[in-house]
């Protein structure tokens, strides 16, 4: 059994087309917390709570709850719950461009 809680903090810095005639560019927060347990080797329960400063963002938080089920070597199944941020994803060693989602998620995650 294991207990995890971390914290994630940076400070960002952004300088585009619309802020590089700007002395000041554009300064903001990014924070994540989570707290996971795991029974190895076949459940892992986590909470995340990921908390965004940059004024671009429709929204500024999201708050998900997954429960990651090992059904075989290689094979996971993944139960969500709650809204998760857009953007770059990686599982299993793929990575991918996911829309902001909101609500209940199945995923089946095969490595072969």
């Amino acid at each position: 059994q294991s207990l995890t809680l971390g914290v994630e903090w940076s400070k960002v810095q952004r300088v585009d087309e619309t802020t590089q005639d700007f002395e000041f560019p554009q300064r903001f927060d990014e924070k994540i917390f989570y707290l996971s347990y795991g029974r190895s080797p076949w459940l892992n329960l986590t909470l995340n709570y990921e908390k965004s400063g940059d004024p671009e963002e429709a929204r500024d938080d999201w708050t998900t709850v997954v429960a990651e089920i090992g059904l075989a070597d290689g094979h996971d199944f993944l139960v969500s719950y709650g809204s998760e941020r857009g953007g770059w994803k990686c599982t299993g060693g793929v990575c991918f461009f996911e829309p902001e989602f909101e609500g209940f998620k199945l995923r089946w995650v095969g490595r072969f």
